[in-house]
């Protein structure tokens, strides 16, 4: 929901767009609403330290140059590839499991 009544938030399936109205060269409405989606992704990373998670994917995963496509765990992962296969206009982002997600089978019980 947008903070002021002039702007219009559009949640597509690849990125977030703030449609503001500018009127008499004043921004303020729109540049407070960007503020806004700003500190959530602020909140977001906040809250994955919170819980101990890690959010490995450094690059952008899409065309606009933007992380969109995340990979988090509870611990250390290593050779993550982004890569454009051309077919999107997001990339792909590829890891080894067993690098990230070490099965043990002994960790679990079975009930």
């Amino acid at each position: 929901m947008a903070t002021h009544s002039s702007n219009i938030i559009v949640k597509f399936t690849d990125d977030t767009v703030v449609i503001g109205l500018i009127s008499n060269n004043n921004e303020i409405a729109y540049l407070d609403e960007v503020e806004v989606l700003s500190a959530r992704s602020a909140e977001f990373l906040n809250l994955l330290h919170c819980f101990n998670l890690r959010q490995h994917v450094s690059g952008p995963t899409h065309d606009c140059g933007h992380t969109l496509d995340l990979i988090i765990t509870d611990d250390e992962c290593g050779n993550i590839q982004i890569m454009d296969l051309g077919i999107s206009d997001h990339k792909a982002v590829v890891m080894d499991p067993a690098v990230c997600c070490p099965y043990n089978p002994k960790s679990f019980d079975l009930i």
